[in-house]
């Protein structure tokens, strides 16, 4: 059974799919990786050496900068990870939906068929 998924070809991490133990060998794209810790489902797992200040990659995308040296195998999370995004302080939610029918007006219809079966 597959245990770990690397999305993209590019991709310097992979999601585990399934809780997996320190120590165990994991094999992906025809390599052993050893797992220096434990990893949560979901969560990534370093494929390759990974540099301070280097991009990690999920997705084919940079999806933040390691803040330390990654070993292929380690945990890679919020204690070694950190987004690229600067001078971010602040979100603010914006929708570009279309706004509901105002009280007391007909229902919104489609142009469509009935069913023999409703």
């Amino acid at each position: 059974m597959k245990r770990l998924l690397k999305i993209h070809p590019t991709d310097n991490v992979a999601v585990a799919l399934m809780p997996l133990l320190a120590g165990e060998r994991v094999t992906l794209d025809d390599e052993e990786i050893i797992l220096r810790e434990a990893i949560e489902t979901g969560h990534k797992v370093a494929t390759r050496p990974i540099l301070p200040d280097e991009n990690v990659i999920k997705y084919g995308y940079p999806i933040g900068h390691a803040t330390a040296r990654g070993a292929p195998g380690e945990w890679v999370h919020v204690h070694n990870l950190r987004t690229n995004l600067a001078d971010c302080l602040t979100y603010t939610y914006r929708p570009a939906g279309t706004p509901l029918p105002a009280p007391g007006s007909p229902p919104p219809t489609i142009q469509g068929y009935r069913r023999a079966d409703g």
